[in-house]
């Protein structure tokens, strides 16, 4: 007979252990980077989950409203956070609460790195957890990062 194993599933009210929870921030302990939990354009209510509207702005714009000390992250640190195994969204909802499908069905974030020669820009969409390209002036979401705590 055939056995399947399957992967121990994080019960949605504990946090991946890879993430260290700093009140309206969370630190990746693998990477070191700390992120915001809620998207920009919403906040950490302090208890759980994150209150307001997500901003859906162009590449340019969500870099100039980054907060002092934090940026738009990269693709590879923004795919970092992503997990298949948590389902869709593919990422821990007990760590990064807001992240949900539009109104196409995508959760797409920003990153910084650019794809080809036809000024897209690379976007990870945490609803399947793969990659895409968009000009600079489609609004999506973003989620800041920086690198100290």
């Amino acid at each position: 007979p055939q056995t399947t194993t399957h992967k121990k599933r994080t019960p949605a009210s504990a946090p991946q252990s890879r993430f260290r929870v700093l009140g309206s921030d969370v630190q990746d302990t693998l990477s070191g980077l700390v992120w915001r939990r809620c998207s920009h354009g919403t906040e950490w209510n302090g208890k759980d989950r994150c209150v307001g509207k997500i901003a859906y702005l162009g590449l340019d714009a969500e870099m100039s409203a980054a907060p002092d000390g934090w940026r738009v992250p990269s693709g590879p640190e923004l795919e970092s956070i992503g997990d298949v195994d948590c389902g869709s969204p593919v990422v821990d909802q007990s760590v990064f609460p807001d992240i949900r499908p539009d109104e196409e069905g995508h959760a797409k974030y920003w990153t910084t790195n650019a794809m080809g020669t036809l000024d897209l820009y690379w976007n990870f969409d945490f609803v399947d957890g793969h990659p895409d390209g968009n000009s600079r002036g489609v609004q999506l979401a973003v989620r800041f990062v920086r690198t100290k705590p």
